[in-house]
């Protein structure tokens, strides 16, 4: 049984997912040691990197994947090792086999690799991809799948069909990391219903990512950070985008509907912050999505292309959209780029502040008159140079708008053809409410858009509260933060705060970047020496450095602690071997600073010899008596004992001597006696 559980609190979006599974019995755990086939239910852990031949897996349609799951209820754990595969692809969850039946239940965590991992089937249900560092994550056509707190390289996450007749339903996409570079990659984050009207209700949930995009060759249209297509009902909320190369933001096409962007930031180098196109004929424009607490920024100042230098190019907007509390920012000559739709959205308190020369907002779109109009209102239009909007075989019959506040700081207000304010009023018959004054931002130039003591635009709007996006309420800000993401290489790590409030502007907001230690120690032992023999007491000692400082370093004998970890230099312990059995043993030391991290020193082997020798001890069992002398040799021995057994006889007593005969015939007379 299954169920996922959405809240929606006021103030925030909250979402929360609770799963229950079915639970898998207790066994013990697989040491994976080569890349292989899975295809039984268990608990599997890498026991050391790994590098996966070029023959792997010829034999079946995942050619490439050094390790591929072909069974539910598995969980496999990368024990942080690295997987390096001939093809660039690191693992998969699979069903080839048509199979409706499908499995789920598989969790695959803590896996490093340059390459990807995916989840490859109709079938396949409840994947989980959690704690990887890996090139890229695709779900093609699994549904339930979780991607969280991952590290994601160029390939991006990706949710899609794979051009099959396959949806990825319920996907949630949550607390990742993903940079790109590549010029191979289109888009880092992409959502793919389908490939025929209607798209898709997806139900994707995309919330407190991270994305950076440093793509930089002559992008394509379809290029972007972000791209949703041709799938409804998705969830973007609390992200962070970042693009320093020459990608879009967001892009949003092909009838992708009833979405909900809230609380993002989009920030784009040299292409439109937000896109909102039809790229297909045969689909409707995106309709009925909401955005808002967005900040769409383009920092492009001199584009080359007019094309790029929009920060929001809407020319293929549905109908029923809305836009409220919105900064849209854009430092080159453009802000808003075209826009122009089918009619029936909504821009209700947004600011709209271009620090160039050129026109603020181009409307363009067919001569059909409306209704449905799009309706302008509590907005506040920023701009210096030519006019608040261009036109491009617009009617003015397609706008209706009241309550904004319009600014030139260059000069006088200006709407092109349309003459000045009350022109626009004449011709258009809306903005009888609007005003032209100096909305007094605090300092636009440093990102503060809020608004100064004695702004006209402070509780003028229609609903009492602030014209523009930044409102100066009681709200009060309640952070709470995801944990810092892994460190990268250039020794930062970044996290994504959330208030709960959604204040704006927000007050103090926690910082989401900081530095850190991204560098593991290096450590070798310096003494015993490799292959040398050992005994009595002796001191092993070790060298180490980091590029902050090393905290310690513990040395270990056969993977076992070797006294204390020692935090003074230089580095070393002291070691009775006579504790050891006279054997061969393994000795090394792991170093470790500040971060966490660690390091192993490679392991030498040394021999233990404590042999004694041995002392002769022949007194205290007594040797024998003397035997009787000898007739012919004239000698006597005796026999002696050593009571240590050495073997050695350098103190062995006397066991030989000579000896003298007695006559034991007795004289029969005197005479006789004298004879003798």
């Amino acid at each position: 049984m299954n169920k996922r559980f959405l809240f929606l609190l006021a103030g925030g979006l909250v979402i929360t997912t609770i799963f229950f599974h079915r639970r898998v019995s207790a066994q013990s755990v697989i040491d994976l040691t080569e890349c292989q086939h899975i295809t039984t239910s268990g608990s599997y852990r890498l026991a050391k990197d790994v590098s996966d031949p070029s023959t792997i897996n010829t034999n079946t349609p995942s050619i490439g994947y050094c390790f591929s799951i072909r069974a539910g209820n598995v969980t496999f754990d990368g024990n942080g090792k690295t997987i390096t595969s001939s093809t660039g692809e690191a693992l998969e969850v699979a069903d080839f086999s048509n199979d409706q039946n499908g499995f789920s239940n598989v969790t695959v965590s803590n896996v490093v690799s340059s390459g990807g991992v995916r989840a490859f089937g109709e079938n396949i249900n409840h994947v989980t991809f959690q704690n990887l560092q890996v090139g890229g994550i695709a779900d093609y056509g699994s549904d339930d799948v979780i991607i969280h707190n991952n590290t994601v390289g160029e390939g991006g996450i990706l949710v899609s069909d794979d051009d099959r007749e396959w949806t990825a339903f319920r996907a949630i996409i949550t607390g990742n990391t993903v940079a790109g570079g590549s010029t191979d990659v289109k888009v880092l984050v992409e959502v793919v219903g389908g490939q025929v009207h209607p798209c898709p209700e997806l139900d994707t949930i995309i919330t407190g990512n991270t994305i950076t995009d440093t793509r930089n060759d002559p992008p394509p249209e379809a290029t972007a950070a972000v791209r949703v297509r041709c799938a409804t009902h998705t969830t973007f909320t609390n992200n962070t985008i970042h693009s320093t190369g020459s990608t879009l933001g967001l892009y949003l096409r092909d009838e992708s509907d009833d979405g909900t962007y809230e609380n993002n930031t989009f920030v784009t180098n040299s292409r439109p912050a937000l896109w909102i196109a039809a790229g297909n004929p045969d689909k409707t424009y995106p309709s009925r999505n909401t955005f808002r607490n967005n900040v769409f920024q383009t920092n492009d100042t001199t584009p080359t292309d007019p094309d790029n230098g929009y920060l929001y190019y809407g020319l293929g907007i549905g109908s029923g959209n809305i836009f409220s509390y919105n900064t849209f920012i854009s430092k080159n000559y453009w802000l808003l780029g075209h826009v122009g739709s089918t009619g029936g959205n909504t821009y209700n308190h947004n600011t709209f502040y271009a620090f160039g020369s050129g026109i603020l907002q181009n409307l363009t779109g067919d001569t059909t008159a409306g209704p449905p109009s799009d309706t302008y209102t509590n907005n506040i239009f920023n701009y210096s140079g030519a006019s608040v909007f261009g036109y491009d075989k617009w009617l003015a019959s397609r706008y209706s708008g009241n309550h904004n506040l319009f600014y030139n700081r260059a000069g006088a207000l200006s709407f092109g053809s349309f003459g000045t304010l009350a022109q626009w009023r004449t011709t258009t018959g809306s903005d009888a409410g609007s005003i032209n004054m100096d909305p007094k931002i605090t300092d636009a130039t440093n990102g503060d858009f809020s608004l100064q003591a004695g702004s006209p635009a402070l509780n003028t709007a229609s609903d009492g509260t602030n014209i523009g996006a930044w409102q100066t309420s009681s709200c009060t800000s309640a952070w709470t933060c995801d944990p810092w993401q892994t460190c990268q290489s250039n020794n930062t790590q970044t996290r994504t705060c959330h208030d709960a409030n959604t204040c704006q502007p927000p007050t103090n907001q926690p910082a989401l970047t900081q530095s850190c230690d991204g560098t593991a120690p290096t450590v070798s032992i310096t003494a015993p020496t490799n292959n040398t023999t050992v005994s009595g007491t002796v001191s092993a000692t070790a060298t180490a450095s980091d590029n902050v400082g090393v905290v310690g370093v513990q040395f270990k004998l056969d993977g076992t602690n070797l006294g204390s970890e020692d935090t003074v230099v230089p580095y070393s312990t002291s070691w009775n071997t006579t504790t050891a059995t006279n054997a061969s043993h393994t000795l090394t030391a792991v170093a470790r600073d500040a971060a966490g991290h660690t390091t192993t020193a490679s392991t030498i082997t040394v021999t233990v010899n404590n042999t004694v020798a041995c002392v002769e001890d022949w007194t205290t069992i007594p040797c024998s008596d003397w035997s009787g002398c000898d007739k012919t040799s004239r000698t006597q021995s005796r026999t002696c004992t050593d009571n240590h057994h050495c073997g050695t006889f350098v103190n062995q007593p006397v066991l030989s001597q000579g000896c003298t005969l007695q006559d034991s015939t007795q004289p029969s007379a005197v005479s006789d006696l004298k004879a003798k």
